[in-house]
């Protein structure tokens, strides 16, 4: 049985945690008018700050279900602020918050008051990142039976948009059907429809109908077919003379339609095919209410017109000891850009606004297959082996566009693995990627290069009562070679070699006192590659690690504290051996000590701290310090 709930106190956490936030936040963009709303949600307040160097980071989550006069509340919040300090501040607040109440009038009906505010700031830009968007609204809810309701609501917006503040009359309805069995078919659907006056020149509005069937059997066998679209009307203030303040009206229209088949058959218990395909046909307008003196866009209205095709063949094959899975995929895209006069305009700016769109047009053709399989043939050993391979077509109508390319890719990997006893599994992974671009236009064909990505990786994992450690070596080799170097391209092929060395160290002292040692050390070194003589000149070295060994105490089931010492070392190196030039071209050092604290009482919430103050040696002769803090904490309520 759901625990009682306080109200006072709840209402009272509520309004606080919104009016602190409220004050620091403008939004961003326009989303439905009626934000969903789910039951059953675990209430909490979550908070966390993260300063990390000159990168600060704030959150600031709620989630709130509670019995209020016989009506069930509900509050949802999510916050997000940066700020990044270098010799301005750049500082940028984004917040989505809902609030609902819903008590009941008898019967299958209920009574609804709902609010929703998505509100963004940021300091460096105007334009639609100086919105603000705040709208509440009450109606009625119909829900004859737990799968099937409807909802309607009437009520007000305001909306500021470059420093212009406007309010006007909403309304919105959705019906929503979660589950509708007949026989074995499984039926669902939702459709949506919503309006806002913003003022005498804007509305917005959205129209929003899916509908998804599924027929089910007892073996896993499946058939979904799922259709769906999608109407949004949007009307927003802009500038194109390049002011602070408002000049025209644009208004973007989309229209969506998708339709999806999954099909999935069990020949076999051990063996399953299946089918998927799903189409898209999207349609974008784009215009404005009145030409601009000075701005040949506003005098026309643009269309762009996108399809997509995606279909999925698969089948699988499992037992006790082997699994086999096959893929593959066809993708098609389509993108057509238009542009009709609206307005009068010139017969050459008209050109020029045509010709720009038709730069935009593309077509996008691409082939996949994958395939992964692994083998156990006893209970210490497993190998496995995964392989993707695809060939992209893209292509653009226009003689100005020069993306046109045909990219061929191969990725392939094998792992072995082997557990030698309780304590102890080693294993070994292998990796080969292969990718050719060919640019179709001579004006990039000289940027035509292969990449080949060669990848070896031993590995272990050692667990004991007392110690535990999974170290991980890597040899990684990457080497991109243009195909027209020396024969009059400015491209210059070149080679990039990594050895590394990943781990986490656990030592367990005590039942109450243990040492964590995670560690990463990398080498590599970049070089130009003269491919036909497979040689390289070297041309920079780097080296990098971490190393952080913390002690951490555990004085009950619920906290854990640490201390410890983190090191850090970055230096690149010029391995020309330039006469003048020092061998040293930059370096970071340094050490921090660190403070964590953890606390997990049995409610559920949770308490993370970790802090360290970081001492900074830099060539050429530079130190710094930089205090750091990670902090995060929710309450379970």
């Amino acid at each position: 049985m759901k625990k009682p709930v306080n109200t006072g106190k709840w209402l009272a956490i509520l309004l606080g945690y919104t009016f602190v936030n409220l004050p620091f936040v403008t939004s961003q963009e326009l989303q439905f008018l009626q934000k969903k709303v789910a039951k059953g949600q675990l209430s909490y307040l979550e908070t966390g700050v993260d300063k990390i160097a000159n990168t600060f980071v704030f959150t600031g989550n709620a989630s709130l279900e509670a019995d209020v006069m016989g009506g069930l509340l509900q509050f949802s919040n999510q916050y997000r602020g940066s700020a990044f300090r270098t010799t301005t501040t750049a500082v940028r607040d984004d917040e989505t918050a809902t609030l609902s109440l819903e008590h009941g009038l008898g019967g299958d009906f209920s009574s609804l008051v709902r609010g929703s505010w998505v509100l963004s700031r940021d300091n460096r830009s105007i334009g639609l990142s100086s919105l603000q968007r705040i709208n509440g609204g009450a109606g009625v809810r119909y829900q004859p039976n737990p799968t099937l309701w409807a909802e309607l609501l009437g009520g007000v917006e305001s909306t500021t948009q470059l420093g212009v503040e406007n309010t006007g009359p909403l309304a919105s309805a959705t019906v929503t059907l979660a589950e509708l069995s007949i026989d074995q078919l499984l039926l669902s659907g939702s459709a949506l429809a919503d309006w806002h006056r913003v003022d005498e020149t804007r509305t917005n509005a959205d129209l929003a109908v899916h509908v998804l069937g599924q027929h089910l059997q007892p073996d896993g066998s499946y058939v979904r077919v799922g259709l769906g679209g999608d109407g949004l009307q949007r009307e927003f203030l802009t500038t194109l003379s390049g002011g602070s303040m408002p000049d025209a009206v644009e208004s973007r229209n989309e229209q969506r339609a998708d339709g999806m088949v999954d099909v999935l058959y069990y020949v076999l218990p051990e063996l399953s095919v299946g089918l998927t395909g799903s189409i898209n046909l999207n349609g974008i307008g784009r215009g404005y209410a009145a030409p601009v003196i000075g701005s040949a866009v506003s005098a026309v209205q643009r269309h762009l017109d996108e399809f997509v095709l995606n279909i999925q063949g698969s089948a699988t094959y499992r037992t006790e000891r082997v699994m086999a899975m096959a893929q593959g995929t066809l993708y098609r895209r389509t993108e057509d850009n238009t542009v009709r006069q609206h307005f009068p305009l010139s017969v050459d700016d008209l050109a020029e606004l045509g010709n720009q769109e038709y730069q935009r047009d593309n077509r996008a053709s691409r082939a996949r297959f994958y395939a992964i399989g692994a083998w156990m043939p006893n209970a210490t050993d497993t190998l496995s082996v995964e392989y993707t391979g695809w060939l992209l077509q893209y292509d653009t109508p226009s003689s100005l566009n020069n993306d046109d390319r045909d990219e061929l890719s191969v990725i392939t990997s094998m792992r072995y693995a082997r557990k030698v006893s309780d304590i102890l599994s080693v294993g070994l992974s292998a990796g080969v990627q292969y990718l050719h671009t060919v640019y179709l236009k001579a004006a990039r064909s000289a940027f035509n290069n292969q990449n080949n990505v060669l990848r070896l990786s031993p590995f272990v994992k050692l667990t004991t009562r007392t110690l535990s450690m999974h170290p991980v070596f890597e040899v990684l080799a990457n080497y991109t070679v243009y195909d027209f170097e020396g024969k009059g391209a400015q491209a210059h092929s070149y080679g990039y070699r990594q050895i590394s060395y990943r781990d986490s160290i656990r030592i367990q002292l005590t039942n109450q006192l243990r040492c964590e040692v995670p560690v990463l050390a990398r080498y590599f070194e970049r070089s130009t590659l003269l491919w036909d003589a497979f040689a390289e000149i070297p041309q920079a070295g780097t080296l990098e690690y971490l190393v952080n060994t913390r002690l951490f105490a555990q004085p009950s089931l619920t906290w854990d504290v640490g201390v410890g010492v983190r090191w850090y070392t970055f230096e690149q190196a010029s391995l020309m051996n330039t006469p003048g030039i020092p061998s040293i071209i930059g370096s970071i050092r340094s050490w921090a000590p660190e403070v964590v604290v953890r606390f997990r009482p049995l409610s559920g919430s949770t308490l993370d701290v970790s802090g360290w103050y970081e001492f900074q040696t830099l060539i050429p002769q530079a130190t710094r310090e930089l205090p750091n803090l990670l902090l995060h904490a929710r309450i379970a309520l």
